[in-house]
């Protein structure tokens, strides 16, 4: 009943906004295509979620009866249908700071204005780079390198974003590499300082050779943020 109950409000929603009989068919499946992306963001979040909780690709097909790769290959694409607020409270998030959620919400805002199709490194890198008290912002500056000059040196424009931007798969990576570094150096949040040498993981990403070649390596930034560590640390005992 609760089906029939929900297919005629989508009638009636229809029904109410159009009233040509042959441009109700085209809303129709308008509204059709809209309920199947969040279908796949439904899927993918618990795919995350599975995921976030230690679930290899071979834990996930071998519960749904099916292989590894085919597991993969046909729940990847409805994570990549998730946005930055599904990838956010999938849990493994939860322990962002301030700074780091802000520079998070920031990235979505980059790529709306930048006209980016989904959430890129680049637009998170350009969050971290937004506020200037980061402690990624410091570790930047603490390396020689200019965060302007970086922030210029990233390309500005885009082709076209949907109403519902979804995070790129490479933007997901550099978050889960985000909350890697933040688990080995014993951290129990995840900063901007994360964020930051999460994005230097991937070498081959835009947002991190923008870095690189402005002087800010993975094994640099490490170090710079062992030393800033160790400094707030003998402020604290002094």
């Amino acid at each position: 009943m609760s089906d029939l109950i929900e297919l005629y409000a989508l009638i009636e929603r229809v029904d109410r906004n159009e009233t040509d009989p042959l441009t109700k068919i085209t809303k129709a499946e308008e509204l059709s295509a809209e309920l199947n992306r969040l279908g796949d963001r439904l899927v993918g979040y618990f795919i995350e979620q599975a995921r976030a909780a230690g679930h290899s690709w071979s834990d996930i097909g071998a519960h749904l009866g099916m292989s590894r790769q085919a597991a993969q290959q046909r729940y990847t694409p409805r994570q990549s249908a998730l946005t930055m607020d599904d990838v956010l409270h999938g849990g493994a998030f939860k322990g962002l700071a301030p700074r780091a959620r802000a520079a998070v919400t920031d990235a979505v805002e980059h790529a709306r204005r930048l006209d980016h199709p989904t959430v890129r490194p680049t637009d998170l890198l350009l969050g971290l780079l937004g506020d200037p008290q980061a402690l990624a912002v410091q570790m930047i500056i603490r390396l020689g390198a200019d965060p302007d000059t970086i922030r210029s040196g990233l390309r500005q424009t885009g082709d076209g974003a949907p109403v519902v931007i979804p995070v790129e798969p490479a933007t997901r990576t550099a978050l889960g590499k985000a909350l890697s570094e933040a688990i080995g150096l014993g951290h129990n949040y995840i900063g901007t300082e994360h964020l930051l040498l999460g994005i230097l993981n991937d070498p081959n990403s835009e947002a991190s050779q923008a870095l690189t070649t402005a002087g800010v390596t993975l094994d640099a930034a490490r170090e710079t943020l062992r030393r800033i560590v160790e400094e707030i640390v003998r402020s604290r005992t002094d």
